[in-house]
């Protein structure tokens, strides 16, 4: 099986020699580690491009040091609770790095994307399942007397 750090190094040089765009497709079941191969990717792909390119790579950090951030607020609402994964992720990601080609490909921007969430888990989940983590997340600023109002469980 193929290193993470091998399949970045590929992508990026493969994007110089070839010149087209790359596609790195990270799949697999439950709890494999999928989200964490996209992290150590986008983190490789960022440090190679600093090398790459000769500068002191701030852009490039910045670039996925805001990947990373807004990593928790996506996994709130699109991660629950599942019978195989206690932060299980219900929905995909597609992110995009912008490189200049007229600039030694240099780092200069990034998307990220979200498709396929379960909606049908905002009201009902199977037995020993949960909700998204955001709807717990609010329902724990709410005092006593408004879950019991409102009959929240």
């Amino acid at each position: 099986r193929p290193h993470v750090f091998k399949v970045a190094n590929r992508l990026f040089a493969d994007l110089r020699s070839h010149r087209q765009m790359q596609t790195c497709i990270i799949s697999g079941e439950s709890g494999a580690g999928k989200t964490e191969t996209c992290k150590l990717i986008v983190q490789q792909l960022t440090y190679i491009n600093s090398l790459v390119c000769g500068d002191d790579g701030k852009l490039a950090r910045d670039i996925s040091a805001k990947l990373q951030q807004m990593n928790p607020l996506m996994e709130a609402f699109g991660n629950a609770k599942t019978t195989l994964n206690d932060n299980s992720s219900r929905f995909g990601k597609y992110i995009q790095l912008y490189l200049n080609p007229e600039n030694s490909f240099r780092l200069c921007g990034a998307s990220v994307n979200h498709y396929l969430l379960e909606k049908s888990r905002v009201t009902q989940q199977c037995p020993g399942e949960h909700n998204y983590h955001i709807f717990y997340f609010i329902l724990a600023g709410l005092s006593h007397d408004v879950v019991k109002r409102f009959h929240i469980h």
